[in-house]
């Protein structure tokens, strides 16, 4: 099967520069590279409040994936959660696993621009399905860094597993499941 892991499956949704921007600050060290590589995609000087091509959005990363390699992107998702604000009532893993999709919704604009989507499973486990986001390895990092931010503390760690069970957008689908667990 081909994969759709860097696949914008409606080329009228656009991201807000507020996305781009926080996804910029999560590659710290590599930041100045992530500017090259958002240029080389069309996307330049991006701004608060304007509103950006998902598509070039969507291709950066994968140049991203190619230049830096696929833990770059892992480790964007997962730093994006502690460098964010999120609101006070946001305090434990299925708040902020819940809340996601809130905020994925605000940031994006144009149609149908996927979504993610949070069930408990029981007081320690949660599955979130995360249909046309950014892909498998940034999502995952995303899913971790939301979990360890806000673990209980009686939680040593906490994991982020893909349900290779279901279809995955790296077998051609359109969606990834992952199951978390604290």
């Amino acid at each position: 099967m081909i994969s759709t892991e860097f696949v914008c499956w409606n080329n009228k949704v656009e991201v807000s520069g507020d996305t781009i921007l926080a996804m910029l600050n999560a590659m710290d060290k590599h930041r100045e590279q992530g500017v090259q590589i958002l240029h080389e995609n069309g996307i330049d000087n991006p701004e608060p409040g304007r509103w950006y091509s998902l598509e070039r959005y969507i291709n950066a990363f994968r140049t991203i994936c190619e230049r830096l390699g696929p833990y770059a992107l892992y480790m964007m998702g997962a730093t994006l959660p502690a460098i964010a604000a999120f609101p006070a009532d946001i305090k434990t893993i299925e708040d902020a696993l819940a809340y996601v999709n809130s905020l994925y919704k605000a940031n994006h604009r144009g149609g149908d621009v996927g979504y993610f989507k949070y069930t408990s499973v029981d007081a320690n486990k949660g599955v979130v399905e995360c249909k046309k986001t950014y892909g498998t390895t940034f999502d995952k990092g995303l899913l971790t860094g939301l979990s360890r931010k806000f673990k209980p503390s009686s939680s040593q760690r906490v994991s982020v597993q893909l349900d290779v069970t279901k279809n995955t957008r790296d077998r051609g689908g359109d969606s990834n499941t992952f199951i978390v667990t604290w």
